[in-house]
């Protein structure tokens, strides 16, 4: 489940490079992976901060991210 969860994830952070998408399980402290977003936005980006907000236009988690490493395509 929690690899599934990963998946959707980076899936999600593909469509949403901006930094604000619905992750409910996404946490402080998570490595996540982007891959095939282009040079700029692809790598491991590590999960620093995130506030996870529901209001009449839904659901979002907005986060902070840092970016730990390029991604070699």
């Amino acid at each position: 489940m929690e690899k599934e969860n990963k998946e959707v994830m980076k899936e999600k952070l593909k469509q949403k490079a901006e930094g604000t998408i619905g992750l409910p399980g996404l946490k402080p402290g998570e490595n996540v992976e982007l891959t095939g977003t282009g040079e700029q936005f692809s790598g491991q980006y590590h999960i620093e901060e995130v506030t996870h907000t529901i209001s009449d236009s839904g659901y979002s988690a907005t986060f902070n991210k840092r970016k730990e490493k390029p991604v070699q395509e």
